[in-house]
């Protein structure tokens, strides 16, 4: 029996928080320190530092049956990547975030890229890394706030990959410069496990407003926002 299930029903997607709804769990709660601590060794142990990670359960709008959340270049050798429903099915595609639930994967978004392939038939092959990292999601009640995350896109040098989810159900990730990503209100959503010593290393990679800024009386009228950022 497989560990992965590949068929995403739009109930599934849907029922999923917003980010903003679950933005408290590394604000104020830092459980994503918890989580580096807890994975992090298992990731260095099977390899899966550099290709796998782990990110903030979330969607990024609703779906509809028959629908998927896919995403592809914006244009050979670009790096630029729109994320928008696809009504294909998940045939062809290549699951990229996955979700543990009892013991089984379950695929919440996907790729059209070649990039992920490998890393995911790497992780298709690897039961007993799937399996240790679900039974500790599981026991230390992560496993509805994390999700397994493709980790095989990176940035150029000095940039970090910025996502803007609109009103349109699109998801657009481009290059900006750290200079630029430190200026914005962003929540780190994913994290790799750098293979030094005994730490996990977090990377920010991805997040959203719009946000108050407190102590001024400003009001970001930016629309959503993620960062990525590789190793």
């Amino acid at each position: 029996m497989s560990l992965i299930n590949e068929r995403l029903s739009s109930n599934t997607y849907n029922d999923l928080p917003d980010v903003d709804a679950v933005a408290h769990l590394i604000q104020e709660q830092r459980l994503h320190e918890k989580l580096s601590a807890l994975v992090g060794p298992v990731f260095r142990a099977h390899r899966f530092e550099h290709e796998w990670g782990m990110s903030l359960v979330h969607r990024h709008w609703r779906i509809k049956p028959g629908e998927i959340p896919a995403e592809r270049r914006a244009g050979p050798g670009n790096k630029e990547y729109h994320t928008t429903p696809e009504t294909l099915g998940p045939s062809g595609f290549t699951p990229t975030v996955l979700v543990s639930n009892n013991g089984c994967w379950q695929a919440l978004e996907f790729s059209a890229e070649v990039e992920p392939r490998a890393s995911y038939a790497n992780l298709e092959g690897s039961p007993k890394f799937l399996a240790a990292v679900a039974e500790i999601l599981e026991n230390s009640g992560l496993a509805a706030a994390f999700a397994l995350r493709s980790m095989t896109r990176d940035p150029s040098p000095g940039h970090v990959f910025v996502e803007f989810t609109d009103t349109s159900r699109r998801s657009i990730v481009k290059e900006v410069s750290e200079i630029s990503a430190d200026k914005m209100n962003i929540l780190e959503t994913t994290w790799s496990f750098a293979a030094e010593g005994t730490t996990s290393f977090c990377v920010r990679r991805c997040r959203t407003g719009p946000w108050i800024t407190t102590g001024a009386a400003e009001v970001s009228s930016h629309r959503k926002v993620h960062v990525d950022q590789g190793d």
